[in-house]
């Protein structure tokens, strides 16, 4: 199985890499960070998918300003 991780600089989506790549048999993963990916850009993440064609997408990308809210 394939795995894309968007949101992979921050405290999970980095764990969660780490975990998967740890020879789990998981197949191939992808850990994207906000420099990577900006998930609020429709075409990008359409690319980022049809490019690494995943099995699995987990979204780890997060505001975390919470007093920005």
């Amino acid at each position: 199985m394939k795995f894309l991780v968007t949101g992979a600089a921050g405290q999970l989506g980095r764990e969660l890499v780490r975990v998967f790549a740890s020879g789990l048999p998981v197949g191939d993963v992808a850990g994207l960070s906000r420099a990577d990916l900006d998930v609020t850009d429709r075409p990008a993440v359409h690319d980022a998918v049809t490019g690494f064609r995943p099995d699995v997408v987990v979204n780890c990308a997060a505001w975390t300003d919470v007093d920005g809210c």
